[in-house]
């Protein structure tokens, strides 16, 4: 199983990273909050089984440089 917790940092990264997860990973769990005021984004993902490695090497090779907690 992979969960990672991403914080992209403006809106239109946040909006592409929610529905690139729902199109290429549509069984992975994901859970997402903003902040307008704050310009504060977080998206909680988690992925079960085999698509697990696969989740990780997609958000590494398009969203590497967003940090992760």
């Amino acid at each position: 199983m992979v969960s990672i917790t991403l914080h992209p940092s403006a809106r239109l990264d946040y909006e592409q990273l929610i529905d690139g997860l729902s199109h290429d990973f549509p069984s992975a769990r994901v859970e997402a909050s903003c902040c307008e005021t704050w310009q504060s984004y977080r998206v909680d993902v988690t992925c079960d089984g085999p698509r697990g490695d696969a989740l990780d090497a997609w958000l590494k090779a398009k969203y590497g440089d967003c940090r992760r907690t």
